[in-house]
């Protein structure tokens, strides 16, 4: 099974409460020079983050179409097919953990 988990999220929250899903980098010249490009691709990252927490099938659709295994490069690797109760229960754990982003990381 593709599929795995390690440890349960219950096992894995005490010991890394902040799970960061997506990192933002720049380099300090890009920041200086295209502050506004900075600022839209965070406030859209943020944004992403709130509609994946507020809406449960938008979170699915997400999972449909971007979780793959079996390669590094994602566009060469197969989808891996996850339940909507698989999806459902990670959602879920997400939401009460306050893992998305929704203030930037933040909160």
């Amino acid at each position: 099974k593709i599929l795995a988990n390690l440890l349960d999220f219950d096992r894995i929250l005490p010991l890394a409460p902040m799970q960061p899903h997506g990192v933002l980098q720049v380099s300090e010249s890009f920041c200086k020079e295209q502050p506004e490009k900075c600022r839209k691709l965070v406030r859209g990252l943020m944004l992403a983050s709130r509609n994946l927490q507020a809406d449960k099938m938008a979170f699915r659709q997400a999972v449909t179409n971007h979780v793959r295994g079996g390669h590094f490069r994602p566009e060469a690797a197969q989808p891996i097919a996850v339940s909507d109760e698989e999806c459902d229960k990670i959602w879920s754990c997400e939401v009460a953990a306050g893992s998305f982003a929704i203030n930037g990381g933040m909160t």
